[in-house]
């Protein structure tokens, strides 16, 4: 049988590592941003800026390609463009 003493160390020890990965997930995305600069300082040509769900089978996703974003329509009928590409809205640096 388990001494208490050793099963509350165990149970401490554990708590701060799960912590210490919170935390560096936090950190990582928070300083490392959201991924839409390549290796060598290259912009992503293609990004995925949103996506909601209308129902259980389809979802409204926000992309964006190059300069301009098209707002798509994803289900079981397939891909549709529901709003013509207009150009991208400034992203904060």
């Amino acid at each position: 049988m388990l001494d208490l003493d050793v099963l509350l160390r165990f149970s401490f020890a554990l708590g701060i590592v799960l912590a210490l990965i919170a935390g560096a997930t936090w950190l990582a995305k928070r300083h490392l941003g959201t991924g839409t600069v390549l290796a060598g300082g290259r912009r992503r040509r293609l990004v995925i800026l949103e996506s909601a769900a209308i129902d259980n089978r389809t979802r409204l996703v926000l992309v964006r390609h190059d300069d301009t974003e098209h707002l798509l329509a994803c289900g079981p009928a397939g891909v549709t463009r529901l709003h013509p590409g207009r150009p991208a809205a400034e992203t904060p640096s």
